[in-house]
């Protein structure tokens, strides 16, 4: 029972592994065919399209019962949700592991964010309450357990198997309001946390009080203004990916090297702080020529968020605001992390509270490992419509590396004046920087960005360029000419499309100076 004890004391992994044990409870064995009972076999699990990687003989395993078991250790990063404490415990005795579970509601009245600067003890738990809670108890070999003391049934067990817990989990996804699916085909077991998204509503015109079309746009936030084009240098940045210091298949030196020979010159390793190594993978041990080093970490007990420029570890005690005010009062930054894994559209506003309180929270990740949360665009259009012009939130694409065939098809194009820690951060905090969707490794790139008392004008090396603003796309062609466009909002964003890749500029925020904006 070693195992077991190494994993449930271990407070790095306390929250995740409650959801690790949700996703076994998750996996409905009772869809899945087998070829053996008690044995291994050629099985896919995916959580909300995410596959999940299991180390050689450590994976999933069918029992007596043809029901598809999973090791809580190894799932602790592939499966989360809206909760956002969770707790697991284990009775060696009696043999039960015990989950909870809560979904907690933030409250963040300034009153006490001023309190938790001005008293010099760092970061104060700020406000929350609980919203939900759910209690989930399961014995060893049991064909019982308890969901919020209710007893309930089930056609399996959970085992101990080479000295770890597998647990069955068709009940416990009903109970958590997840869908899994079973495809035949593929052999994997899908499972689905979310429903899904509905798309934004049309864009509609601005009108005057006499509900005529006229309107006056003026530009008052360009993220890239005074860049000179013909000096900047543009800079390939892959700033989020895996080592196997967490839970990514190549050592930091293979990733990093690998990274600079598809053009990569600025790198940050954000390796989980709740597998392995709980501190970020810093320093290097190996920084390739011309590698510009960023410190970097992904938080992982709750929504995951990346982090930059700071040395902030993380904590599975608190929550998603205490994490974001240690890593502004240590002068980081940071971005959420692949959204739409954990908020559907009836959960957006979930986002509002925490930009408005967090200057450091530069970003959104809306484009990861390919393009696995495309609704991620709609969240940031979303989030745009509520605080631009005052308040830019810059998008971002990562590939969020595990294994090396996703390695490349997502990076961010800083534009600096040197290659320079310096010049990097001040390329993120400003929104100087263009992001990059490409499968195949090759998007289109953005020469330059043309700015005049009128219009904007995108010069792609090639591509068609598409005008979006509110979540849809209102012009097609280079120059968009934005002073009396009604179309416009408070904000426009650009993307410049191919046949194999899409590159995006950062949002351009306007007021209508004839109809008392900004809006």
């Amino acid at each position: 029972m070693q195992g077991i004890n190494d994993i449930l004391d271990n407070p790095s992994v306390r929250r995740n592994v409650m959801l690790a044990l949700i996703i076994f409870l998750l996996i409905t064995c009772s869809m899945v065919p087998t070829s053996g009972a008690g044995g291994h076999d050629e099985v896919t699990v995916a959580v909300d399209n995410e596959i999940v990687f299991f180390p050689q003989q450590q994976g999933p395993l069918f029992d007596i019962n043809n029901r598809l078991l999973v090791p809580v250790r190894f799932i602790v990063d592939a499966f989360d949700s809206d909760y956002t404490y969770t707790r697991v415990d284990w009775n060696g005795e009696d043999k039960i592991v015990s989950l909870l579970l809560q979904k907690t509601e933030l409250l963040l009245p300034e009153e006490v964010r001023n309190a938790a600067r001005s008293d010099g003890r760092g970061v104060e738990r700020l406000g929350y309450h609980v919203a939900e809670e759910i209690q989930i108890e399961l014995t060893i070999g049991s064909y019982e357990a308890t969901v919020n003391g209710v007893k309930k049934r089930f056609d399996t067990s959970p085992q101990i198997y080479n000295d770890r817990t597998m647990v069955p989990v068709r009940f416990v996804s009903e109970a958590l309001g997840a869908e899994v699916g079973w495809d035949a085909e593929r052999r994997q077991v899908d499972i689905y946390t979310h429903a899904v998204p509905a798309a934004n509503p049309a864009v509609g015109p601005k009108v005057d009080s006499n509900n005529n079309e006229r309107v006056s746009n003026r530009l008052v936030s360009n993220p890239y203004e005074g860049i000179n084009w013909s000096t900047i240098e543009k800079h390939k940045a892959a700033l989020h990916f895996h080592t196997d210091e967490s839970d990514g298949f190549l050592s930091p030196a293979e990733a990093l090297e690998l990274y600079r020979q598809r053009g990569f010159s600025v790198l940050s390793i954000t390796d989980h702080d709740n597998i392995g190594n709980p501190k970020p993978t810093w320093p290097w041990s190996y920084t390739p020529e011309g590698v510009l080093p960023i410190k970097g970490n992904e938080l992982s007990y709750q929504h995951h968020i990346t982090t930059y420029f700071t040395d902030y570890y993380g904590s599975g005690e608190g929550s998603v605001a205490e994490s974001l005010f240690a890593i502004e009062a240590r002068g980081g930054l940071s971005v959420f992390a692949h959204p739409g894994r954990y908020n559907g559209p009836e959960n957006w506003d979930w986002y509002v509270p925490y930009y408005r309180q967090f200057d450091s929270l530069f970003g959104l990740e809306v484009y990861n490992m390919g393009d696995r949360f495309p609704t991620d665009r709609k969240l940031w259009d979303n989030l745009l419509e509520h605080f631009m012009p005052g308040r830019p939130i810059f998008g971002m694409a990562n590939d969020d590396m595990h294994l090396q065939r996703t390695l490349g098809i997502n990076w961010n194009t800083l534009l600096l004046q040197e290659l320079s820690i310096a010049e990097a951060r001040k390329s993120l905090e400003e929104g100087r920087f263009f992001f990059s969707y490409a499968p195949l490794g090759t998007a289109p790139a953005i020469e330059k960005v043309v700015i005049e008392d009128d219009y904007i004008e995108i010069i792609p090396e090639q591509g068609q360029v598409h005008w979006i603003a509110n979540g849809e796309v209102i012009q097609e062609g280079n120059r968009l000419e934005y002073k009396h466009n009604p179309c416009i909002q408070n904000y426009v964003r650009a993307s410049v499309v191919t046949g194999i890749g899409r590159t995006y500029t950062q949002p351009f925020g306007f007021i209508d100076e004839l109809n008392s904006a900004p809006r």
